[in-house]
């Protein structure tokens, strides 16, 4: 067992097509859950079923891998039926597709595993009991902003030697390298540091920013490259699912400055400090911002971008509205050492 963890657009998909891609010769069974609609049950057991039949066409299909197959459902009369029927379904799918790997080692890849179904989870575990017997190897992707609903399944996973993949941003070299392979010229040791430090070597981010770098420099415009529509959209989106107060903190913080204390932010943004103090730790756990250790109460963005993103999303008037708070706030005594809000 693999599983392959980051933010969004780190590269946890193209990692794993580059697996599949170096499985020297076994077959490889795909399932992918949908990113922007919820999952109909057993839908990426669906796919990877789907392309073993193809992988072992004699191989006789169980009845229970046929109803998956065929989206089909049955309805139990009881609780105590529908568990006896799961477990007995479970059991011919995982029967299956470890038989198909006795011959040579198979690779079952299943990719967005936080959009997945609890059936399909449900499922996964069950597998996850019989790889260490079996020729299979399962490699799943996730978000780790997710990870917490994937608590149970990723227990049973562990119990089943597994190895986890976290990846993070890319450095100053590796940021370097990236931009000067998509401009076909040497990038320089500042510019790869810029882009660094705006996007947290978010390599979704940096191709996205290069692309507009390119377009801003053959215009000979020499200003700093504005944030890319599809990067707003993904920075937006993961902020508006963390819902409206983390939305008003994270704006409120943006003015303030890549670092911030969040009570002073708290009061700027006539939040009680009980409410932020909770949102906050959602926040923290979208991976959106990061607590800064050597002083208490104090966080930090994880990218620039995001920042930047919202700061632009309010008006000109607004910011300065919320910046004359901020400064009154940052201002007033308070219990322990908060200092200026804007660093």
């Amino acid at each position: 067992m693999v599983t392959v963890s980051g933010e969004p657009g780190i590269g946890k998909t193209s990692l794993l097509r580059r697996f599949a891609e170096l499985a020297d010769g076994a077959p490889v069974l795909w399932g992918a859950c949908p990113t922007h609609v919820a999952t109909p049950p057993l839908w990426p057991w669906r796919q990877v079923l789907g392309m073993a039949g193809s992988h072992y066409p004699r191989r006789p299909v169980p009845d229970a891998v046929a109803e998956v197959l065929h989206g089909e459902t049955r309805q139990p009369r009881d609780d105590a039926d529908a568990d006896a029927a799961t477990l007995r379904q479970f059991e011919a799918i995982v029967h299956y597709l470890t038989g198909a790997s006795q011959a040579a080692p198979l690779v079952i890849v299943l990719d967005h595993l936080h959009q997945a179904d609890p059936s399909s989870l449900r499922l996964l575990a069950h597998l996850a009991e019989s790889v260490p017997t079996s020729r299979l190897l399962v490699a799943v992707s996730y978000r780790s902003d997710k990870a917490a609903i994937l608590a149970e399944t990723a227990a049973a996973l562990a119990r089943a030697e597994m190895t986890r993949v976290e990846l993070s941003g890319l450095n100053v070299a590796e940021t370097r390298a990236l931009a000067s392979a998509m401009l076909h010229r040497e990038v320089s040791g500042t510019t790869a540091e810029d882009l660094r430090h705006r996007t947290g070597g978010n390599p979704f981010y940096l191709r996205e920013l290069i692309k507009v770098l390119d377009c801003e420099e053959r215009a000979g415009r020499g200003r700093i490259a504005p944030v890319p529509a599809p990067v707003r959209e993904v920075v937006l989106g993961r902020v508006a699912q963390l819902g409206p107060t983390a939305v008003e903190l994270l704006s409120v913080a943006s003015i303030a400055g890549l670092t911030f204390a969040i009570d002073v932010v708290a009061e700027a943004s006539s939040i009680e400090i009980e409410e932020a103090l909770r949102v906050v730790d959602a926040i923290v756990a979208a991976g959106l911002i990061g607590e800064d250790h050597r002083r208490l109460g104090w966080y930090s963005f994880t990218h620039a971008l995001t920042a930047e993103v919202l700061f632009h999303t309010m008006g000109r008037l607004r910011r300065v509205h919320l910046l004359r708070r901020i400064r009154a706030a940052a201002a007033r005594p308070r219990r322990g050492a908060v200092g200026s809000a804007a660093e």
